[in-house]
């Protein structure tokens, strides 16, 4: 069972990736993230501010073209990247206010602080190009995401402005017998 979910979340993304139209620069690691001219990088270590995000869309029966909802506007500021709502604080999003921070040590895993929290911390693992955030390890009993993961993938977005895009919570969802699967797209700045 645990197989073919696996299987089944990769072939989701894979769909889900597919649709992606906006140009974006692949990140191929999982400290140092390439410029596409490949000569620069900006290392994903460090803080980074919360400055935008989208959610986008794909009908599973493909009759609707895929689209996308922006997490803010002028007018909003607080948005989840759950569709339906936060089930956990980590999914709850601040226009220039939620903060991610990622500390690796050598062997690839590392802590993840969320809103500088450095007190209650997430615990990080890599592997491959995807990286996750996971319950802190030395806790005995899952207190954060009930002992789930985000894994994401980390894109540079402006070399100059140092602007990443980070891909997260891929989901799949049904609402009054449409199905269909989402993914987000959320931009930081590195601080």
């Amino acid at each position: 069972m645990q197989i073919l979910s696996k299987i089944l979340i990769f072939i989701i993304f894979i769909t889900i990736l597919s649709c992606e139209k906006e140009p974006i620069t692949y990140n191929n690691s999982n400290v140092s993230l390439p410029n596409s001219d490949g000569q620069k990088s900006i290392p994903l270590e460090g803080k980074w501010l919360l400055i935008s995000g989208r959610m986008y869309f794909k009908t599973a029966d493909g009759i609707n073209d895929p689209f996308k909802l922006d997490h803010f506007s002028s007018t909003k500021l607080h948005s989840s990247m759950n569709y339906g709502g936060a089930n956990y604080r980590i999914e709850e999003l601040y226009k220039d206010s939620t903060t991610w921070e990622f500390k690796f040590n050598s062997n690839g895993y590392g802590k993840f602080i969320l809103d500088n929290d450095t007190n209650d911390f997430y615990h990080l693992q890599s592997g491959g190009d995807m990286i996750r955030i996971i319950e802190n390890q030395s806790l005995a009993v899952p207190t954060k995401m009930n002992g789930s993961a985000k894994p994401f993938l980390a894109f540079v977005n402006n070399f100059d402005e140092e602007i990443i895009d980070i891909i997260v919570n891929w989901s799949d969802k049904n609402d009054d017998g449409y199905n269909y699967s989402y993914y987000n797209v959320l931009q930081f700045k590195k601080q």
